[in-house]
């Protein structure tokens, strides 16, 4: 009764602190058994009809249908325990091993056991008893002096990542060494001091309150609950190489263990039984296999510091639709070509001729197969054959991503941008591999990136939790325009989203955003990179300009492009020969054909250039080189959040006119980009005329543009960037132990 009381309350905390789904998982793994770890029929051999020692114990993790199911396998069992009563078990003498298999029960301590003699046993075998002992190393050269030659040693430790102790550093073997010199025994309190200030009582509810914790901490000798040491995979490698066992596997397993598998090793010479060292520092390789499958980040991150992220893609055909790169893929790129410096590794998820493509380089590609590959131009397929060359492609993106991400143990799932598809088969992949999840919101999903619906001018002042209910966005949608079936579709879509978002982190980049997400999902976990996209200054700033001003980037009516032909109007009566250039690209041909018909309604055909094919785009680097050819960039968007556009006009030396919108009031705090009142069509031609008119001002907003432009440089946001996903990892290793 006392045992289903026991279990009971586990269930209840479990429950409690990780929710319904996580205590009915307990409950059926409880009944129905865990799955063996992968490794298990390697381990199997060693303990088949064997006679085995265990230091403490009896252990669930050796139970019958558990994942280390060993007890069943094994001839007799003798079990060492510090006493009769602990706080595992009331009473250690009871036969509590399956099939009454316990043969003699030994009260000794685990680093000193007199009474057992040399070579006794053809198997020792621990679960987290080690981090309890004070001096391990004197424990692991007992139990060693126990075992057979040939005998092996199954050892599983706690990994300090998923526990506790999460917050104290890990235990150095120069500093077990001289535990073990010193003779230090179980009264040892030297790391009270530490444990006190580090233990993460959120994660170990066991304990109690503080005050608890201090009294129980203090009474060490008779409970043991203490633990001295802490733990990774390479430490407890360091540890084992030390006593001279020969290591035959490591392994790692949820939520928190650490498995190693190693062997005594002896030879005969000269009628003399010698015992050797073999070497294990092989193990320790940056490129060794357990650091690939470790379920833990500070194992799997090698030696050399890097850090690897595994970028999930929408690129499965090319020439895609446009040459244009929208700000997204952009900032990813730019972000791969700096991170590196600073030990970041990415992996793209897409075709391979398709990211060649657009990143004009060879970054590294996790390759997915595309029904597209080296059948021409997608646009000029049936609309069939694209949609099921889509989900075709999102199906096989998905299952290379998620094999791609357990074989070279990346550490992040990246979701670029926060579109619906990018953001489900990111999280589809990160939850299915247990990685974290890392969002890039570039705006706010529903109210703030919908092409062709104007609800560019929205306050998201007004944004609050119930703004992501379903029926709030049915409403909102319908209201910019969206037809009742399309209006609940993406309402529906959008709801998921934000489902996703509170599961995972979420990385802005305007502080606008930032605040308005946190009010929306309710959650913390919302880091933010500000400025959040950088630009490579040029270095030449004095080439000839051809072009008075010019509209560039993505071409809609809410980014401004109408606006800015018809100021130009007003800007050719005091300026009959300006030029304006219109480069880019434009989100459908309707809005192509209204441009031009406005151009010509307005006799600005000789004023006003276009400069490549709008429905196709053009390639960034010729954007820009656009850019730094042109006076002025006139951009009266009505919805940005972080123009790149903007940012590279500025490292072009190229001032900005504007609207007075939040992003460039908050975010553009430079005389360099000039703000005129929303929709104030004459205050955009007044200030390009000011400029134009007056030399003297334009090279002081020119000085402007150059030195604001300085601080957005990619070495600075990458380093940022680095940090912040480092900072991800570790909180949520820890929100993870506290079942969040």
């Amino acid at each position: 009764m006392k045992i289903f009381r026991r279990a009971t309350s586990k269930v209840l905390q479990v429950v409690r602190s990780r929710g319904v789904f996580a205590g009915l998982k307990m409950v059926i793994n409880h009944l129905h058994g865990e799955r063996p770890i992968q490794s298990f029929d390697e381990i199997k051999a060693y303990f088949h009809g064997k006679n085995c020692l265990e230091i403490g114990g009896p252990s669930f993790i050796f139970q019958p249908k558990s994942i280390l199911s060993v007890y069943v396998l094994m001839n007799n069992i003798d079990n060492v325990n510090f006493s009769s009563k602990t706080v595992w078990g009331d009473n250690v003498l009871a036969p509590n091993y399956p099939r009454n298999k316990l043969d003699r029960q030994f009260i000794l301590e685990a680093t000193d056991l007199r009474g057992i003699e040399d070579k006794s046993y053809d198997c020792v075998f621990s679960s987290h008893v080690l981090e309890h002992v004070a001096n391990p190393l004197r424990a692991l050269f007992e139990w060693k002096r126990v075992l057979k030659d040939g005998g092996v040693l199954l050892l599983v430790v706690p990994h300090k990542e998923a526990t506790f102790d999460h917050n104290r550093q890990v235990t150095k073997l120069s500093h077990l060494i001289q535990d073990y010199t010193n003779e230090v025994d179980e009264y040892d309190l030297s790391h009270l001091e530490e444990i006190l200030k580090s233990h993460d009582l959120s994660m170990d509810p066991e304990a109690g309150t503080y005050d608890n914790f201090v009294i129980r901490s203090r009474d060490n000798f008779n409970n043991r609950c203490l633990y001295h040491h802490v733990f990774t995979t390479e430490s407890v490698i360091y540890m084992i190489d030390h006593v001279g066992l020969k290591i035959l596997l490591v392994a790692t397993h949820h939520p928190y263990h650490i498995v190693i598998l190693c062997q005594k090793m002896s030879c005969v010479s000269q009628n003399q039984e010698i015992e050797f060292h073999v070497s294990n520092l092989r193990l320790l390789d940056k490129d060794a296999s357990w650091r690939k499958s470790s379920c833990f980040t500070l194992d799997s991150q090698r030696r050399d510091g890097l850090l690897r992220v595994l970028v999930y893609t929408i690129t499965y055909c090319y020439p895609p639709i446009s040459r244009y790169i929208g700000g997204g893929i952009r900032r990813v790129i730019q972000l791969h070509n700096h991170l590196e410096r600073y030990g970041v590794e990415m992996y793209f998820v897409g075709v391979q001729s398709a990211i060649r493509g657009f990143f004009g380089s060879s970054p590294r590609i996790v390759p997915v197969a595309s029904l597209l590959e080296g059948k021409g131009h997608y646009i000029r397929k049936s609309m069939l054959f694209r949609v099921v060359s889509f989900f075709y492609y999102v199906f096989m993106s998905v299952i290379g991503g998620i094999r791609a991400t357990v074989s070279g143990n990346q550490h992040i799932v990246l979701a670029p941008g926060e579109t619906f598809v990018i953001t489900l088969a990111s999280y589809i992949i990160a939850r299915i591999t247990k990685r974290q999840l890392i969002i890039i919101s570039h705006t706010i999903p529903c109210y703030g990136h919908l092409w062709g619906y104007e609800a560019c001018s929205f306050d998201f002042s007004k944004l609050n939790s119930k703004s992501t209910d379903t029926k709030s966005m049915f409403r909102f949608l319908k209201g910019i325009g969206m037809k009742q079936l399309r209006a609940l579709f993406n309402a529906v879509k959008f709801t998921i989203m934000f489902k996703v978002m509170r599961r995972s982190y979420v990385i802005t980049l305007n502080p606008l955003i930032t605040v308005a997400l946190k009010r929306m999902l309710g959650t913390e976990k919302i880091y933010e990179v500000y400025p959040g996209n950088g630009i490579e200054l040029m270095e030449d700033l004095s080439g000839k300009k051809l072009f008075d001003g010019i509209v560039a980037g993505v071409l809609s009516p809410e980014k401004g492009l109408f606006d800015a032909i018809r100021a130009w109007k007003q800007v050719t009566k005091e300026f009959p020969e300006s030029k304006l250039a219109v480069a880019g690209w434009a989100v459908n041909k309707q809005v192509i054909d209204r441009a031009i018909k406005l151009i010509n309604d307005l006799g600005l055909d000789k004023n006003i250039k276009i400069l490549n094919n709008l429905s196709e785009g053009v390639d960034h680097s010729t954007l820009v080189n656009y850019i730094s050819k042109s006076k002025l960039l006139i951009y009266p968007s009505r919805r940005d959040v972080w123009p790149l556009t903007v940012c590279e006009a500025l490292g072009s030396g190229v001032p900005v006119v504007a609207y007075d919108i939040p992003t460039f009031r908050y975010s553009f705090n430079t005389r360099g980009v000039i703000k005129v009142p929303l929709n104030s069509i004459s205050g955009i031609a007044q200030s390009i005329c000011k400029l134009l008119r007056n030399n003297e001002k334009y090279h002081e907003v020119f000085r402007e543009a150059t030195s604001y432009a300085e601080s957005l440089t990619w070495k600075n946001i990458a380093r940022k960037e680095k940090r912040i996903y480092l900072e991800i990892l570790k909180n949520a290793r820890v929100n993870r132990g506290r079942g969040k």
